[in-house]
């Protein structure tokens, strides 16, 4: 089942953010990719999710650059990695 896109919680979303700002490197394994996309923190960035979580992850979040064939992916210039 693919996740729904719930309500941004803000104080999640702005920890999430902060930390990034900080310099973690953040990860996200599967499904985890579409919280850090609801974050915003996949505008631009080059990422994964598992295949059958792709085309859900690519309406939700437009501006993420995925490659669904890759088993990992790290933006580097980002510092953001995501899994299937």
């Amino acid at each position: 089942m693919m996740p729904k896109r719930r309500a941004r919680h803000p104080t999640t979303r702005s920890s999430l953010r902060a930390q990034h700002e900080r310099g973690a490197e953040l990860v996200a394994l599967g499904t985890g990719a579409f919280v850090l996309g609801w974050a915003g923190l996949l505008d631009g960035c080059f990422c994964t999710t598992h295949s059958a979580y792709a085309d859900g992850l690519a309406r939700q979040v437009p501006a993420a650059r995925i490659d669904a064939s890759r088993l990992i992916a790290h933006d580097r210039e980002r510092r953001i990695w995501t899994s299937a």
